[in-house]
């Protein structure tokens, strides 16, 4: 009996120890991560459509490597704690030794309603196939929209985008609902009884085919009425001379032919 005693004692204290070595192989190494907001954004904004940056810092205090393997966050109401929005989880593969310090840049987005609001942010992380959690930050953050700029080069976008959607859009509905507006006005044109005929200016021929002496250069009517006057002119003193000369004949003839009647 009492052989049997003794060994039931080894054997409970046996167990024991184990299950402080098991106990011990598990504890969480002590991984101390911090976050913080860059020097230029001291009052904690948050900026709607834009990047917004944490800074991570991860210092292994513990005598194990452990291996980072994410970084996530979370918006909550400021009173309630109610979840708001989830931030995008971002996948960090970062192998942590035992006692080293270093720094993760971390940046997330954010579409919330301007105000306060509670951010909450943690890093998980593995060793020996265990996943450990562990709060890095957790406080007020103010949710503010962006600067209105007039040179921004976005907004410029976005307005030019916009107002060739709206005006390609309005043409075309225009276009289909007045037809009559994109179809190119015809001049009249006269019909040859409404076209008015206009006599002929200046001299015209015999056979009735006539010119406009307005449309010819002044040289080519000096030349052409030139010799026309000179031929006008011999015919004239020609013609008079012929009918000088036969008027002194029919002259000469009529006093004869009296004498001669007298004498009959």
């Amino acid at each position: 009996m009492r052989a049997f005693a003794f060994g039931l004692m080894v054997t409970a204290i046996m167990g024991t120890f184990a299950a402080e070595v098991v106990t011990e192989s598990v504890t969480e190494p002590e991984l101390i991560i911090t976050a913080h907001f860059p020097e230029e954004n001291p009052f904690h904004h948050v900026v709607n459509g834009e990047k917004n940056s944490l800074f991570l810092i991860v210092d292994n205090k513990s005598e194990f490597n452990t291996t980072l393997k994410s970084v996530s966050g979370s918006f909550h109401h400021p009173e309630s704690q109610a979840l708001v929005k989830n931030i995008s989880t971002l996948s960090i593969p970062v192998l942590s030794l035992a006692g080293s310090k270093f720094s993760i840049p971390f940046s997330f987005h954010s579409e919330l309603k301007p105000g306060d609001y509670n951010l909450h942010v943690w890093v998980d992380h593995t060793m020996e196939g265990s996943v450990y959690r562990v709060t890095v930050y957790d406080g007020v953050v103010t949710v503010v929209e962006p600067e209105a700029s007039l040179l921004d080069f976005k907004m410029l976008t976005t307005y030019l985008v916009t107002a060739l959607i709206v005006g390609a859009g309005g043409y075309y509905a225009v276009l289909s609902f007045f037809p009559s507006i994109s179809k190119p006005k015809r001049k009249p044109v006269a019909r040859p009884s409404e076209v008015g005929i206009t006599s002929p200016v200046g001299t015209v021929k015999a056979s009735g085919v006539g010119y406009q002496e307005e449309w010819i250069p002044e040289h080519h009517l000096k030349k052409t009425r030139g010799p026309k006057k000179a031929n006008n002119d011999t015919a004239l003193s020609s013609g008079d001379e012929k009918g000088a000369t036969s008027g002194g004949e029919s002259g000469t003839d009529g006093p004869r032919r009296s004498k001669r009647g007298k004498k009959a």
